[in-house]
C-alpha cells in the first residue's frame, strides 16, 4: 500500500539516531607537541560492561539515591559514569543493570 497523500502526525514522537562508533584504534594518547601522554587500556569490556550500554541503575543511598536510565562510560576503576539527559554522575557497578548493549549508536526520543 502507497503512503496517503496526506499524513497525520499528531502524536509521533521522531527517533533521533546519532552514529557513535564502537571505540578507537589509538593505541597512545599525546600532547600538544606529539609525545606520548596515556596508553589505551587492553580490554574493551570491564565488569560486562562495555562504554555506551543503556543501564538501569537502582542506587540505595547517598546523594544520588534513586532509579535511573541511562547511557554509560566505563572506566577501570570501581566507577562507572552514568550520562542522563541532564546530569552525570559516578555509580558503581553492583547498582547497574543491562537494558540495551552497545551496537554503536545512540538513541533518543524527540519530546
Amino acid at each position: 500500500q502507497s503512503t496517503p497523500e496526506k499524513l497525520l502526525l499528531n502524536g509521533i514522537k521522531p527517533l533521533i539516531v546519532k552514529a557513535k562508533g564502537h571505540g578507537v584504534r589509538q593505541r597512545c594518547r599525546t600532547d600538544k607537541y606529539g609525545f606520548p601522554k596515556a596508553h589505551a587500556s587492553k580490554a574493551k569490556f570491564f565488569r560486562g560492561f562495555q562504554t555506551g550500554d543503556i543501564v538501569k541503575a537502582d542506587i540505595p543511598k547517598g546523594k544520588y539515591a534513586g532509579q535511573y536510565t541511562g547511557r554509560i562510560a566505563i572506566r577501570y576503576r570501581p566507577s562507572f559514569m552514568l550520562s542522563l539527559p541532564n546530569q552525570r554522575f559516578d555509580v558503581h557497578p553492583k547498582y547497574l543493570q543491562t537494558i540495551f548493549k552497545a551496537d554503536g549508536y545512540e538513541y533518543q526520543v524527540n519530546q
